[in-house]
This record gives structure tokens, sequence and C-alpha cells, in this order.
């Protein structure tokens, strides 16, 4: 019926409802109902309250339309097993008046996409439970502190566009290091690095990492003389 309805309205034969109703009706609809529905969510809003209940995985697949259709829908939510949103980066802020709307707020996110433009909101989010980062090698290494941070929160880091050598500094080289196993560990490419501050204790270490391709010293003039004469 709903299918017949939408292709009326969008046919312009619906001219408006009338509900006889003593009390405006809620009408619960899917996120499948909200397909090329434009033109029959217009006329029937007026006279209903609208509400979406689907799965987490519908709302998520379909977030741009409820979006498009925020203004009209009373509430949203999950039906079943609530489970994270799978979203982008970018829908976080475009989609915002249909994420505020599912389950009172009550609702967690997986994002992809984040880069380094939206890294500081994405962390800030307390919905977000888990995120993918992916952004050029320069910004990756620049960033590199702030996804240390995130934890368990960061599933993976990947580098997009032509890949270059991460310049860090050895301090990171070791306190990031859960951060650098998550940088393309899915593909067959691995990164590499540019190491600056390097003392002359750790160049055993230093030489035998083959992600290393290349390195500055910065140590006292005795500990580089002792070096040379060993």
């Amino acid at each position: 019926q709903w299918t017949d309805l939408k292709a009326m309205a969008t046919a312009g034969k619906i001219s408006s409802f009338k509900i006889t109703d003593a009390t405006k009706p809620t009408l619960t609809l899917s996120t499948a109902d909200l397909s090329n529905s434009t033109a029959l969510m217009g006329k029937i809003a007026a006279v209903t309250t609208l509400k979406v209940s689907d799965t987490s995985a519908n709302i998520a697949s379909n977030l741009d339309q409820l979006q498009a259709q925020a203004a009209k829908l009373a509430s949203i939510e999950q039906s079943g097993t609530k489970a994270a949103l799978g979203i982008t980066a970018a829908q976080l802020k475009s989609a915002a008046a249909a994420l505020a709307k599912i389950d009172a707020g009550s609702y967690t996110l997986a994002v992809t996409g984040v880069n380094a433009a939206t890294l500081a909101t994405v962390q800030a989010n307390t919905k977000v439970t888990s995120f993918s980062f992916t952004d050029t090698s320069a910004n990756i290494a620049l960033k590199l502190d702030a996804l240390q941070l995130a934890g368990d929160k960061l599933t993976s880091v990947s580098q997009s566009g032509v890949k270059t050598a991460l310049a860090i500094t050895a301090a990171q080289l070791s306190a990031d290091s859960a951060t650098l196993a998550k940088i393309d560990a899915s593909t067959d490419v691995p990164y590499t690095l540019s190491v600056s501050g390097i003392k002359i204790q750790d160049l055993k270490d230093i030489t035998a990492n083959s992600k290393i391709t290349s390195f500055s010293v910065n140590d006292s003039a005795t500990n580089v003389a002792s070096a040379l004469s060993d």
C-alpha cells in the first residue's frame, strides 16, 4: 500500500490526506519506505507523526535519505540488537539532524574516512566507539601522537596518495608503536619511516628495523666519537 501511495503521490494524483482519528496518529516506516517518497512524505507529514524503525545496519546505509526527510520525522529507532552505526566522517556533519533523532541520542558510531581535518571532532564525539583514519603520509606523521591517544578506538590507518616515508622522532618510534602497527596493516606494501633524533646507543636497533629508510643522529660529540672509534 505504501508503494502504491508513493507512486500516486509522485504522479500528482494525491492532493491531500485527511485523517479521521481523534488524535494525530503515528505512522511507523522502515528505511526502505523512504526511497523516492518525497512527494508522499510532504503530504502525509502534515496529518501524522512519522517515525522510522529499522535495524542499525539499515539506518546507517540509508542515513542520507533519513537526513533528507529529517524535518518530517519525529524520531528514528533502532530495532533488534543495537549495533554501532557505520557512517563516514563527512556524514557525522552532513547528517547531524537525522543522527540527533536516533533513539533520543542513545546510539553509537563506527566512523570511516577520518582524516587530519576531522580527527579532533571525531575524537571529541563520545558516541564514536571506533574509527579508521585515512590521509597522506605527511598528515599521518603529523597526527601520529593524537592517533596514539585514541587507543583501541582507532581500528586502522591507511596512507592515501603517493606513499612516502613517515617523518617521526625517535621518541615517537617507541611511544607510538601501537599506532604504527596499524598503518597499512592489511596491505602488502608496508609503511616506511624517516626517524630523527636517534641516540648512538639505539643505532643497533634502528639499523635492524627494516621499515626505517633514513635517520639522523642527535647525540653528544663524546658519544658520536666513541661510536666512530669502535
